[in-house]
């Protein structure tokens, strides 16, 4: 009897480690992704793309697996270019979390863009030139009390 019970007892315990690391690992996996930005402007005979680089803050929805900082990060790219080259650019966001996927969507991008724009060039930004940056969160406002009481 005394024996049934240690074992019940390990198995619990058992149970508890493996449910405490199966949720650690979620978490771990849900911080961070790999980005890249894309810009064209329709008067230019140049587009231009950022190198894929990580981001540790970024993170998807939980619901959907969609990254909800892209259209931020993609007005700032805009912006940027529009700054840089005084064009006028419309800017998107590549993420995923997965580097060589994000980097096979880059090569397609590449092959398509010379297979569709020829006599147009596509010039891949270094990281040291424009790199992607997470917006600040918004600070919390205080919750409004009743005065009138």
């Amino acid at each position: 009897m005394k024996h049934k019970f240690h074992f019940a007892w390990l198995i619990c315990l058992l149970a508890f480690a493996v449910s405490v690391q199966s949720a650690q690992a979620k978490s771990k996996k849900a911080k961070g992704l790999y980005v890249f930005n894309y810009a064209s402007c329709l008067t230019d005979s140049t587009a231009y793309t950022t190198t894929v680089v990580w981001m540790e803050k970024a993170e998807l929805e939980q619901k959907g697996k969609f990254f909800s900082d892209a259209p931020e990060l993609s007005e700032k790219f805009r912006q940027y270019m529009q700054k840089t080259y005084k064009k006028p650019f419309f800017a998107t966001t590549f993420y995923d979390k997965k580097r060589d996927k994000l980097e096979k969507k880059l090569v397609k991008i590449k092959r398509r863009f010379a297979k569709d724009n020829p006599g147009k060039t596509l010039k891949i930004l270094p990281a040291e030139e424009f790199r992607p940056v997470m917006p600040e969160p918004e600070p919390e406002l205080p919750e409004e009390t009743d005065a009138s009481n």
